[in-house]
């Protein structure tokens, strides 16, 4: 499954870039969203479902961002110009990024390990890997860990995109050298007509 599921995301990014490439009228917006969200609804339902403990709790938050980033696709697919889903798309990918990177140090590597917790290597499973606590004390010490490190994740990935969407707005209003808009362009035949009045005087 997660062969599989890595392979819909690869055919997701070819889809995007023929999009991108060719004519927009072949591959609707409507269709890369819905196909988008079917992936991560996807993703939600093979990850991490044989780990417990601490590396389960880790990979429930990891579903829930999963789950966020589905639902704003979903949304997209009938909504292509919904401001908030897109935003909260990008925002629940950044925020996939860097829990993945987080759940990299605190669950694969033994130099981030939690006191009183290690991996273990699965041999029924392939190989796979699991974390285990040796008391049930360190365990929830982990898991208190885990969620005081997702909530410093929302922190900053929130604060990050407030600041990068302000300098983005203000780098463009700069640029253009002027203030734009829906509303602006609706007022500037009136603002052009009053003028050619003025000069007519």
């Amino acid at each position: 499954m997660q062969s599989t599921l890595l392979l819909l995301f690869w055919v997701l990014i070819l889809v995007i870039v023929f999009r991108e490439s060719f004519d927009s009228l072949i591959v609707h917006d409507s269709f890369v969203f819905l196909f988008a969200g079917a992936s991560f609804l996807l993703e939600y339902s093979v990850i991490g479902k044989n780990n417990t403990g601490v590396g389960g709790t880790v990979y429930e938050l990891l579903g829930e961002l999963t789950l966020v980033c589905a639902s704003a696709c979903l949304v997209l697919s009938i909504k292509p110009s919904a401001f908030f889903a897109e935003f909260f798309l990008s925002c629940g990918l950044v925020f996939k990024g860097t829990w993945l990177l987080q759940a990299g140090f605190s669950l694969y590597t033994d130099a981030f390990a939690f006191k009183g917790c290690h991996k273990i290597t699965i041999p029924i499973a392939n190989g796979d890997v699991d974390f285990k606590c040796d008391l049930k004390e360190d365990g929830f010490r982990g898991v208190a860990l885990i969620n005081l490190f997702f909530i410093a994740h929302v922190i900053g990935v929130s604060i990050g995109s407030f600041l990068l969407f302000g300098l983005l707005s203000s780098y463009r209003n700069l640029r253009h050298g002027e203030a734009s808009g829906p509303l602006l362009a609706q007022l500037e035949p009136d603002s052009m007509l009053v003028r050619h009045e003025f000069e007519l005087e």
